[in-house]
Order: structure tokens, then C-alpha cells, then sequence
């Protein structure tokens, strides 16, 4: 079978080409032409899985300039883990991930916090049964910093003045003075 001159070629390196063509040579290919063929399954599920996932975060209350982001932080968990389906995930996955973003230097609080619930809607929008083994409480306190004024935070205040502040451990005290 020949398509365009250029052989016999598998479905997916049609694809490439369309796409290099396109990107590269923009209006070389009728645009009536590429918009009235049918699109491929894949491309169909792939949108039909964004849809759902949009959808889902309308109903909960997610703003329509928000949902961009919960959208973008989706992809990011997704592209990931390129080499794994999101049927094959398990919280080993999502708690290994929310771990390397939360440690990841420029984070906001809030952006750790979309990021832990764009990902826990993705899976509840795909319905595992390990959802309730995910702490995704945990995950969404673990986004607050703490106040410089918040007793567990010892910023700039030595050890001595510490037990000093906390005197109602007399045995404290006694043990590190």
C-alpha cells in the first residue's frame, strides 16, 4: 500500500509525520483536509479521559482558571512515570511522588497543596480501590509551614533559652543545663 508516495508506513509514524509536517511546515497540508479526519481511538480516549477529569473538578467546585493547573499538575504525575499505565499505580507511586515534589526547593505551600489534590482526584476519577490507603490528609497538612512563632520551630532561639521558655519541664531543665 502506498500513502502519499512514501511506502508502506505503520500508523504511529503517520502520526509523527503529520506532526512533524505540521510543526515544521505549517499550511503546506489543507487544514479543511486535516480537520475533517476522523480522529484516531487513542486520540479520542485521551481527550474523553481530560474531559471526565475537567468535568470532575466543575463539580467539585474547581474554578475554570484553576482547573489549567490541577490539569497541568496531573500531566506532570503522569509524565513521571512514562513507562507505567495509571491502572498499574499503586500509593507506593503517589506517596513516592508527593514526597519528591514536597521536597523540591520554590514550592509553594498552595502549589504542594494543588499538586496532592489534582492527583487525588485523578485517581478517584479512575476509581482504585487503594484510595483510602493514601493519607491524603496527611499529605495536605504536611504543605503548612510552620510559623517562626510556632513552638517546634526553634529559628534562632538557642537550646537554653528554649528549656527556659518551656519551665513547666523542671526535669528538663536540669537534664540539659
Amino acid at each position: 500500500m502506498v500513502i502519499g508516495g512514501f511506502g508502506l508506513l505503520h500508523f504511529s509514524n503517520i502520526c509523527v509525520l503529520f506532526y512533524t509536517i505540521n510543526k515544521f511546515y505549517p499550511g503546506n497540508i489543507n487544514s479543511t483536509y486535516h480537520m475533517n479526519q476522523p480522529k484516531s481511538t487513542q486520540e479520542n480516549q485521551i481527550k474523553k479521559f481530560w474531559d471526565n477529569y475537567i468535568n470532575r473538578l466543575k463539580d467539585i467546585g474547581i474554578k475554570g482558571n484553576v482547573i489549567r493547573w490541577y490539569v497541568i499538575r496531573a500531566e506532570q504525575y503522569i509524565k513521571a512515570f512514562p513507562d507505567r499505565r495509571l491502572a498499574e499505580h499503586s500509593p507506593k507511586e503517589v506517596e513516592g511522588y508527593l514526597a519528591q515534589q514536597g521536597r523540591s526547593d520554590g514550592i509553594e505551600d498552595w502549589q504542594f497543596r494543588q499538586i496532592v489534590d489534582a492527583i487525588q482526584n485523578l485517581f478517584a476519577m479512575l476509581g482504585v480501590a487503594w484510595m483510602p490507603e493514601v493519607d491524603w490528609k496527611f499529605w495536605m497538612d504536611s504543605a503548612d509551614t510552620l510559623a517562626k512563632s510556632h513552638p517546634t520551630v526553634a529559628d534562632g532561639i538557642s537550646a537554653k533559652n528554649t528549656i527556659r521558655a518551656h519551665s513547666h519541664f523542671p526535669g528538663l531543665k536540669k537534664a540539659y543545663l
